[in-house]
């Protein structure tokens, strides 16, 4: 997060923008806040800016309600936070103003600078987490069209074995092995094949007669190659993975019937170097890994209030509604225990907000201790 805040306040009220700038002064956040009457004047310093935060009033001269987020998430091109405060309005309306894409909701009666503060730079680190979500579903879609790219225009190894299981034909890409295709022309694949002089069902396999689902398909073997190949000095042979058809003179389906007179023609094989694939399946998958990684850390923070650790109040109106409709449907009771903490206003004004926060977090922490139900769930309201 960065050293000073460019906050960004829209609301027709000047004493309310003032009071802004006055409450993040006292909790000692240092913040540029830019002002703005109106929903027009605001996107005109969202476009001219970089702003990291927006403050919202709800009802503005030239907007109200959920059409201020709607008009500003059009022009929110960097996903800037937005944090709505309003006078009026219950559940229904955060509801409305979250899916709309409100970052937070404050009320503006009695608001403080702590609260202001925490609501700030949470809606900051989530959007924070967001980005890093974004690049990396990014990173994925570039690796995945490499992946692609490399698939689709490798040079694959296509060579045509006669009846004799001599080559009849071979594509230069057989060049990254150091031979050249007319060299190889009349030769036995032995030639450029690792294998036992006595691997015959490897070679049966290579020179199949087989087609369909007889074919040969995904056959491991190695291709030798010369001192003088783009390998360099390697003399360590190389993994690809074959495919093998054969080839006659009637279709495929007429070739299972032994009536029809038929041909056999040779050999068609394909063979694809998979060390390249293999080196980027492995980069998909660390991207992946990376991917996930990114989503839980969002997850965890969208839904944990930041000073307690314990469950925030958003993850609790959801849970509850969740274990509400499960206890109608088990005819099950349903029980929900609401503690205050007696005095802590006294408490925080005589040890300080930071005795006070270490309070609070001790107290969440015996609570959440007191958790052994699979479904039981401590939170902050």
């Amino acid at each position: 997060m960065k050293d000073c805040l460019d906050i960004l306040v829209i609301d027709d009220d000047e004493v309310d923008r003032m009071n802004v700038q006055h409450l993040l002064d006292k909790e000692g956040v240092k913040a540029v806040v830019h002002e703005a009457s109106d929903c027009k004047s605001g996107i005109e310093k969202m476009k001219s800016r970089e702003i990291d935060c927006v403050l919202i009033d709800y009802r503005l001269p030239d907007a109200n309600g959920v059409e201020v987020l709607e008009k500003l998430t059009e022009v929110n091109r960097n996903n800037v936070p937005l944090i709505l405060l309003t006078g009026m309005g219950g559940e229904l309306l955060v509801a409305e103003a979250m899916k709309k894409g409100a970052s937070d909701y404050l009320p503006k009666k009695g608001l403080d600078g702590k609260t202001l503060a925490h609501s700030i730079r949470n809606s900051i680190q989530v959007g924070s987490f967001e980005k890093k979500v974004r690049a990396a579903e990014n990173a994925l879609a570039e690796s995945e069209k490499s992946y692609r790219t490399i698939v689709e225009t490798v040079s694959d190894v296509i060579f045509r074995l006669g009846p004799d299981q001599k080559i009849e034909f071979i594509n230069p890409a057989i060049r990254f092995f150091g031979y050249e295709p007319s060299e190889l022309v009349g030769q036995s694949i032995e030639k450029f094949v690792d294998m036992g002089s006595t691997d015959k069902e490897t070679i049966a396999k290579i020179a199949t007669q087989g087609v369909g689902p007889l074919s040969t398909s995904n056959l491991e073997v190695k291709f030798k190659f010369v001192r003088e190949s783009i390998l360099g000095e390697t003399t360590k042979p190389v993994p690809v993975l074959l495919d093998a058809f054969g080839l006659w003179d009637i279709s495929d389906e007429q070739v299972f019937k032994n009536e029809v007179e038929k041909n056999f023609l040779g050999t068609l094989c394909i063979a694809r170097n998979i060390m390249e694939i293999k080196a980027v399946e492995e980069e998909l998958l660390q991207t992946q890994r990376r991917l996930m990684q990114a989503v839980e850390n969002l997850k965890e923070l969208s839904t944990t209030d930041g000073l307690t650790e314990i469950s925030n109040r958003r993850f609790f109106d959801e849970y509850s509604e969740k274990e509400w409709k499960r206890a109608q449907r088990d005819k099950k009771p349903f029980a929900v225990i609401m503690i205050d903490l007696d005095c802590f206003k006294s408490y925080n004004d005589t040890y300080g907000h930071q005795r006070g926060d270490a309070c609070m977090k001790k107290v969440a922490g015996v609570i959440k201790g007191a958790m052994k139900r699979p479904a039981d769930l401590a939170a902050r309201y």
